[in-house]
């Protein structure tokens, strides 16, 4: 499996862009067809895909993505094998939304309403909602009733015609999925989960692992394997059947390959249907065929990739008010991930070490003629040559990285190259051939993330002073609120006090060594203290519903946020 993604540097005539999005990917794999294909796409000011054109030819195109003032997408175009030699217009898609709402009412498919998008209504109301924003029906799918529990997962799902039948779903308390029961045709298929282990009516159906999965096959286990692509998403799964080493194209289980946003694409490599060997398929999500649902279940919500839409309005929709609550990746399908189903995560080439450079030439404040000298090593031994060794090659990364970008090469190439050197270097430590020189390398890798961690996160800890003092005069503040802060404010006057307080915290409380800490100055969720956000925009929050959010927003809590 190969795969190419350009940002700055298109090759099949796409945009070149500067700012993180993708401006082509291309791909092959030695299945049946070899041929290479590739995507060229096209974004609006606010980064949201617009189009996405086929290359070498049109077969697959995504095109003609409107939105309304809130995100939420009016029209969308596709094409894709249709079970002739015709690929033009699969998908024609107009939506229509319940009034003033982000809730989806119809859709109507004028292309071929059999394949991409299967329009199986022309009702004028086929989809309803429940009091929480949640999908009840959807009559393109037969789906007749969703129940859900506190979490808004849901736990029961009824669909009629010919793919009636029942899920029920079973989550421990924190909403991870336990258990799923398919019952169809008066047969019950019940698939439990495990960790690692998926268990299928109590037998050992799979076990997950890093690079893939194992299953069974006779008395032994077969080891099966993914090749995944820059999102994570499952393109070609094998296994070496006949255990001599070689993979051949008769031994690939599965080519999957995708349209933006998630639906497959059919008619070319034998994947012309569903075939369910992978549990989890775009984005290391699991893809669910039960019942004709093709839906991805993420870790808080249910996504409908023919749709590009969710099933719930997004857990997080306080911070993202600028967007539909039921946008699939805020509609920026080529800034990088959607994450659990909670919020888009950018990714770029540059973020393999958490840098922000993507394809953006290196910044040289206009001196473009100096060329920066690397210092060489000590060679004399001792404690003293190894510090000196290490701040040498902190000096030479930098020093590198300015000539190189002199002669216009990007970061995402020093990112890239500087990747394969870590993993030359990695396996020479493993198979006991590292050398002196190498541990100095590690060693100021390690220093430079300690201390560049350590600025962010003193950065993300300036300005909370300032905060308050707009808290205290900020109409989103409670009356009490700013109450306690003038009056702590006519106290620094006074001379008795030296800052302000957080609002509503009590004093040292008689026999404890700390402050009773019921709340605190919070950074926004997506703008944690960690990566360098200052207080700007913080609200004062009770610090156990904080500590919560901040879980779910997979940031490490700390009890200084």
């Amino acid at each position: 499996f190969n795969f190419t993604i350009n940002y700055n540097k298109p090759q099949n005539g796409a945009t070149p862009l500067f700012n993180g999005n993708i401006s082509e990917t291309s791909w092959n794999t030695l299945n049946t067809d070899t041929s290479t294909r590739g995507y060229s796409y096209k974004y609006d000011a606010l980064n949201r895909i617009l189009s996405a054109t086929g290359t070498p030819n049109t077969n697959y195109n995504v095109s003609g993505i409107t939105y309304d003032k809130n995100g939420n997408i009016i029209t969308l175009n596709r094409n894709g094998w249709q079970n002739s030699s015709s690929y033009a217009d699969m998908d024609i898609l107009s939506y229509e939304y319940h009034q003033n709402t982000n809730q989806l009412k119809n859709v109507n498919d004028t292309g071929n309403a059999n394949y991409g998008f299967k329009d199986g209504s022309e009702l004028a109301t086929e989809y309803t909602y429940d009091a929480n924003g949640n999908t009840l029906t959807d009559a393109n799918k037969n789906v007749t009733s969703v129940e859900y529990n506190h979490l808004n997962m849901p736990t029961k799902i009824t669909v009629t015609g010919a793919n009636a039948g029942v899920l029920q779903y079973k989550y421990s308390a924190d909403g991870v999925k336990l258990r799923k029961i398919k019952t169809q045709g008066g047969t019950s298929t019940t698939t439990d989960y495990n960790g690692n282990y998926v268990y299928e009516n109590g037998d050992l159906k799979q076990i997950t692992q890093p690079e893939g999965y194992i299953e069974p096959n006779g008395s032994s286990w077969q080891y099966v394997y993914r090749y995944t692509d820059f999102w994570g998403n499952t393109r070609l799964t094998y296994a070496d059947d006949n255990g001599d080493g070689i993979i051949t194209s008769t031994e690939i289980r599965r080519e999957q390959n995708y349209y933006p946003g998630g639906l497959e694409h059919v008619g070319y490599n034998g994947a012309l249907r569903g075939v369910k060997n992978n549990l989890k398929t775009y984005q290391k999500q699991e893809f669910t065929e039960d019942l004709g649902l093709n839906t991805h279940e993420w870790r808080y919500r249910v996504s409908d990739p023919a749709t590009l839409r969710f099933w719930q309005v997004d857990p997080l929709a306080e911070d993202y008010t600028y967007n539909s609550t039921y946008a699939f990746q805020e509609n920026k399908l080529g800034m990088g991930i959607e994450l659990e189903g909670l919020e888009l995560y950018p990714i770029n080439g540059a973020d393999m070490f958490n840098y922000s450079g993507g394809g953006k030439p290196v910044l040289t404040f206009g001196l473009h003629n100096i060329v920066l000298p690397t210092a060489e090593r000590n060679t004399n031994g001792g404690a003293g040559a190894f510090v000196d060794n290490v701040l040498g090659n902190i000096w030479n990364g930098i020093a590198t990285s300015w000539n190189e970008g002199m002669q216009g090469k990007t970061l995402t190439e020093m990112t890239v190259e500087g990747v394969r050197g870590m993993e030359e270097m990695a396996d020479r430590v493993t198979s006991g051939e590292g050398s002196i020189q190498d541990v100095e390398a590690a060693a100021a890798m390690i220093l430079v993330r300690k201390v560049k961690g350590k600025s962010l996160s003193a950065k993300g800890r300036s300005g909370k002073q300032a905060r308050l003092r707009e808290w205290m005069n900020d109409d989103k503040a409670s009356s009490a609120d700013r109450g306690w802060l003038k009056n702590d404010q006519r106290h620094i006057q006074t001379g008795n006090k030296k800052a302000l307080r957080i609002p509503r915290n009590g004093r040292k409380s008689p026999g404890r060594k700390k402050q009773d800490k019921g709340y605190e100055l919070a950074h926004k969720n997506n703008a944690p203290a960690s990566q360098g956000h200052g207080y700007k925009g913080s609200l004062v929050k009770n610090h156990a519903e904080h500590k919560v959010e901040t879980r779910i927003h997979k940031h490490r809590y700390k009890k200084k946020d």
